[in-house]
């Protein structure tokens, strides 16, 4: 985790927290619909759309000429209101950030319910 900004509004504090730093910067998103060389999207002779199937980019592709490449990069914000958040040093901040971080939940499949209609 990265702090990636943190601004104070008054009595409202926004952090943006960089989750995953240490991954690639830009990936190929696989199910997301292929795009050629003008960033227009690409269908196959039957008319359905042609989509990524894996998250390899080109070497040395910096997401400005694929217009099939995107960020890899999770972010998320963090925002304490109320004045006691005015007078916190950015070591007690950090701190606060941390003891709130939750790591996202691994999805469960719930048994006996995909399916189901009525």
């Amino acid at each position: 985790m990265e702090v990636l900004s943190a601004q104070t509004y008054g009595a409202r504090l926004v952090v943006r927290l960089l989750m995953n730093p240490g991954e690639p910067e830009w990936v190929h998103r696989p199910g997301d619909q292929q795009r050629d060389l003008d960033g227009l999207p690409v269908f196959g002779d039957n008319g359905d759309p042609v989509l990524l199937r894996g998250s390899a980019v080109p070497p040395d592709e910096t997401g400005r000429t694929c217009h099939n490449c995107r960020y890899n990069w999770t972010v998320k914000e963090v925002v304490l209101d109320g004045l006691e958040y005015v007078s916190m040093t950015a070591d007690q901040i950090w701190e606060l950030v941390l003891q709130m971080h939750e790591p996202d939940p691994v999805p469960q499949t719930i048994a006996g319910l995909s399916g189901r209609s009525n």
